[in-house]
Formats: C-alpha cells, sequence, structure tokens
C-alpha cells in the first residue's frame, strides 16, 4: 500500500529553485518527488548514526563523506519509489502451446 502524503512546506534558496525547475522538466519526475527522495537521504543517513544529518552550520555530509552518498545511492537504487500502483510481472510465454484438454 502506497504512503499517504501530507503537505509539508518549507523555504529553499531560488538557486535550488530553479535547478529543481529544470530537472523536473527533462526528466518529467516532479519537483515534490525529488524533494521527497531528498528528506529520504538525509533520514537515512541520520539514522545510519550522522546525527549532524542535515543541521545547519555543519559540513554536508555529501561534502564529508563520499562513502555514504555511495551507500545512499545504492539503497535508494534497491528501493525504488514507484508511481501510481505497482504493475506485478508478467510471467515469460511457454515456449510450448499449453494443452488444456479442450481440443
Amino acid at each position: 500500500m502506497a504512503s499517504k502524503h501530507v503537505l509539508f512546506s518549507g523555504y529553499i534558496r531560488q538557486d535550488q529553485a530553479d535547478r529543481l525547475r529544470e530537472l523536473s522538466k527533462r526528466t518529467k519526475v516532479s519537483a515534490s518527488e525529488y524533494m521527497r527522495q531528498g528528506v529520504d537521504l538525509v533520514l537515512a543517513e541520520f539514522e545510519a548514526g550522522n546525527t549532524t544529518a542535515g543541521v545547519p552550520g555543519t559540513t554536508p555530509w555529501y561534502e564529508r563523506d563520499r562513502e555514504t552518498i555511495q551507500e545512499a545511492l545504492k539503497w535508494a537504487a534497491e528501493n525504488p519509489i514507484t508511481k501510481g500502483p505497482v504493475v506485478a510481472e508478467t510471467a515469460p510465454s511457454s515456449p510450448d502451446p499449453v494443452d488444456d484438454g479442450l481440443s
């Protein structure tokens, strides 16, 4: 079951808004989705033990620890966020016709 989204507003810098808007336009992925993924990255970093993740005045974790960002990207790749309903993959078709007993 998909998570319910809630409205949560905040401010970002103008350069961030411009870059986010351009990224969204190029990729056809909503800015909101990228913002949710960014929050997930900061929370994953904090939960991994970096208690200064996202704290103003500290060196951003992605500049301080390149290994951490690689781990976060790996986690994100293994836990993709899906849009819309999840569709089960169909089994590959059998090369041999199935004998249904009707012929």
